[in-house]
């Protein structure tokens, strides 16, 4: 089992990689799993930590739009799902609990990403729970799922990803209306969609428009597109934030 890491884009020049706190240990005798931090909370708020039934799990926080990195999670047990707004200080009881799922008994390398998201409603935010795929799909194709996680935007979007090269656009796939988490938007996104590998702009727009609502991404010095989908890979990728005082911002997940 090969696990990557989160690799955060933001909608400035500033392009931030996260680092994985903890190796996946043993794949034969664990599950793994991995938390996503796109909860829309005010930046003056402390950031994320991952616990497992009131364990810390997560090496340290999980600062905004970042990851913990895929962890080995135990296999066969009830195991709750929690999120604190703590830093990563195992001593702080007092931290708040901002997300909580589960129990959910793990099987053997099953692969599962939790993803905080939201601004804060009654001391929670919302929390997305995804089994992730670990078949590779064909030499020269990527697999993508997108979720919309930004609270601001008319809740439903259309997501194009275009590929570049020599400075042109080569071929698109669209995937269209993917609405904020609810439980039937998400039954409908569980899906992956293949497309080429390469380098790619990622146009989000209006449902049913070419309205631009935001671009991810810029044509390179070398003529391709700056958002690289590497074959056989599998990637899930999400909008967040433009509320509680953060910025636009895309993030993607390597899970394969």
């Amino acid at each position: 089992m090969k696990k990557l890491f989160l690799n955060t884009l933001f909608f400035t020049t500033v392009i931030i990689f996260a680092s994985c706190g903890k190796d996946n240990p043993t794949p034969q005798d664990y599950g793994s799993i991995n938390l996503v931090n796109a909860a829309t909370i005010n930046v003056s708020a402390p950031s994320a930590s991952l616990y497992l039934n009131d364990s810390l799990w997560s090496n340290g926080f999980v600062g905004y739009n970042t990851n913990s990195g895929f962890l080995g999670v135990i296999t066969g047990v009830p195991t709750t799902v929690k999120v604190k707004l703590d830093n990563g200080v195992k001593t702080n009881t007092s931290a708040a609990v901002i997300a909580t799922e589960g129990p959910t008994t793990f099987n053997v390398n099953d692969s599962y990403t939790f993803i905080t998201f939201d601004t804060i409603s009654n001391g929670k935010v919302k929390i997305l729970k995804l089994k992730d795929t670990l078949v590779p799909p064909s030499p020269g194709i990527t697999k993508v799922r997108f979720w919309q996680l930004s609270p601001t935007f008319n809740q439903t979007v259309d997501v194009t990803y275009l590929r570049i090269n020599n400075s042109l656009p080569v071929d698109s796939v669209t995937i269209t209306n993917r609405k904020f988490p609810t439980e039937t938007a998400v039954a409908e996104n569980k899906f992956y969609t293949n497309v080429n590998s390469g380098g790619y702009v990622i146009r989000i727009k209006v449902p049913g428009t070419q309205t631009l609502i935001t671009q991810v991404g810029n044509i390179t010095p070398t003529g391709v597109g700056s958002i690289t989908l590497g074959s056989r890979k599998i990637i899930s990728s999400y909008l967040t934030g433009n509320a509680a005082g953060r910025p636009l911002a895309y993030g993607q997940v390597t899970e394969f």
